[in-house]
């Protein structure tokens, strides 16, 4: 598993990068592969350069993800081992759940963290914080990304 706070990691993805760690974990299950950090630099980078059809970086490199269709395919490229990622709506199918929690701090700043949850429940499956991120803890869900996976091989 990756974990985001590792200091192998880009610093932008050390800080950001929770729901981008998520993905980069699907990926990995999906296709029974053990990922490198390395791997998941390189990756950062290529998506950060590579864009969509509507000319949109399929990273911001302040990881926000604007193609996750997009990241599946770099992570694919360099692994070699295709796997399709998909967002998708709720009602359609999907195999996994990102969930996203948000909580004030005893400053009164609002924070936002990603984890992956169980598809069937609200209850974290994978946090990409190692040793757990508090906001996953005691924070609120707000909201849900659902994603579909395909292993092409």
């Amino acid at each position: 598993m990756i974990y985001q706070n590792r200091k192998e990691l880009n610093k932008n993805i050390q800080k950001y990068g929770c729901y981008y760690v998520d993905l980069v974990n699907i990926y990995a299950e999906v296709a029974e592969h053990e990922i490198q950090y390395e791997t998941v630099n390189a990756a950062y980078v290529m998506s950060t350069r590579v864009k969509n059809y509507a000319g949109v970086p399929y990273l911001s490199k302040d990881c926000y993800v604007n193609d996750v269709h997009g990241v599946g395919q770099i992570l694919s490229g360099l692994v070699g081992i295709p796997v399709e990622l998909f967002k998708v709506k709720e009602y359609e199918e999907f195999t996994h759940v990102i969930g996203y929690f948000k909580r004030v701090t005893n400053g009164g700043n609002i924070v936002g963290h990603f984890v992956e949850l169980f598809p069937d429940k609200d209850i974290v499956k994978r946090d990409p914080w190692e040793g757990g991120s508090k906001t996953a803890k005691e924070g609120i869900l707000k909201s849900k990304r659902y994603i579909l996976t395909r292993r092409l091989a």
